[in-house]
């Protein structure tokens, strides 16, 4: 979204106080939504703000501003597609590395978990791919690849555990509660177009090892099928077993523990295993 600035397009633009009307409407528009969804629309706010007045940049000024009035009224607009954008193919290359990195940090945040951050780690990549884009003020690329950088780092530093599903005692069947739960996960794998996602299945230690080991692998397919049947390809999941090596509440053998039964949805930016 090249803008060529001239000096008769900074006239014209001073002359009309940098107006826009986007911009206005997202300043003066109550946020509602998540609380992800409200941080986006101040950064966005922020963003387009400094491309109107500072970079007399209206028209990509007014795109992010509707990302925020988007962002503002609820929804999660999602981070620029790379294919979007005329970047050479090695920053093509780096973008999209980029956005693989963000779409996975993104996707593994848990509900509620640190919306300020997953709101600047988005807008820093989008500011970056625009600057970039652009090509023509080094500082403002490092400053937008910057501020994507650390907040990304801080969401993949957090403890949190994955994504996680849970069975009842000897089961490898869902429960209705979790199915709804798996496809609310397959419906944020393809909204962010996240490019792997890696599946480990888990069992307690009742029952003898080589039974568990089998239980977790069937826990994890399941949970696998359930994915594709909700429109993630195949290609993208990878299935693993753990049987009852990886605990998450350490008990003594044969003593059934819930957080134990479960199979964990982590996702992942590498595009080939």
């Amino acid at each position: 979204m090249r803008v060529q600035i001239t000096g008769a397009v900074v006239l014209a633009a001073t002359l009309a106080g940098c107006v826009s009307a986007p911009l206005s409407e997202l300043q003066e528009t109550s946020r509602t939504g998540s609380a992800v969804s409200q941080a986006l629309a101040g950064e966005y706010a922020r963003f387009a703000a400094i491309e109107v007045n500072e970079m007399v940049d209206l028209k990509d000024g007014d795109y992010f501003a509707r990302k925020g009035l988007q962002a503002a009224r609820g929804s999660e607009p999602v981070p620029e597609e790379v294919a979007n954008w005329r970047l050479t193919k090695a920053e093509a290359a780096r973008m999209q590395a980029a956005r693989n990195r963000l779409a996975a940090a993104l996707a593994n945040r848990l509900e509620g978990a640190v919306p300020k951050a997953a709101a600047a780690a988005q807008v820093g990549y989008d500011c970056w791919i625009e600057q970039q884009e652009e090509d023509f003020q080094p500082k403002d690329i490092e400053s937008c690849r910057g501020q994507f950088a650390a907040s990304v780092d801080m969401l993949e530093r957090r403890k949190d555990h994955p994504h996680s599903i849970f069975f009842d005692l000897d089961e490898a069947r869902l429960t209705p509660r979790e199915t709804d739960k798996i496809q609310q996960l397959a419906g944020k794998a393809l909204r962010l177009d996240v490019p792997r996602i890696t599946i480990l299945g888990h069992a307690d230690r009742t029952g003898g090892e080589q039974h568990n080991l089998s239980l977790s692998l069937r826990r994890a397919d399941i949970v696998g099928k359930t994915l594709i049947d909700a429109g993630v390809t195949a290609d993208r999941i990878g299935v693993a077993a753990a049987g009852e090596s990886r605990l998450r509440v350490a008990t003594g053998d044969g003593i059934a523990e819930p957080q134990n039964r479960r199979v964990e949805v982590l996702f992942q930016p590498v595009v080939g295993w």
